[in-house]
């Protein structure tokens, strides 16, 4: 009897964290900035990954470098302050490095004809 009063006590316990929890996480907490139509934000983002595979006794390690730059342009801000937002890469750089074999470079910039730029990728 003391062994399933104690459950109870447990479950009762879970299910209030379990349903409060939703309520906590979507409290609405005032915003410290807000999106203005007209406005650009600038953003590179920076990637870098090393991935190993073993082949019976040997070992092929591939790096690669990547750097996206690009431009946030805020189109306009809707009645609901829902943000519509237009994001253009402005360049690509890449760098692949291999244990075994060559490598390659990959710079967006290096194309005078910009309409050339999907044939390096």
């Amino acid at each position: 009897m003391r062994i399933r009063a104690n459950r109870l006590l447990v479950c009762c316990g879970f299910a209030a964290i379990v349903f409060q929890s939703p309520a906590i996480a979507f409290t609405q907490q005032k915003l410290r900035w807000r999106f203005v139509a007209g406005q650009k934000r600038q953003l590179t983002v920076i990637q870098k990954q090393k991935t190993t595979v073993s082949l019976q006794t040997q070992k092929m390690t591939t790096t690669v470098d990547r750097i996206i730059d690009g431009v946030w342009k805020v189109n306009a801000i809707g009645e609901q302050g829902v943000a519509d937002i237009t994001q253009n890469l402005t360049r690509i750089r890449m760098k692949v490095t291999k244990s075994q074999g060559p490598g390659f470079d990959i710079d967006t910039d290096a194309y005078a004809d910009r309409s050339k730029v999907d044939e390096c990728i």
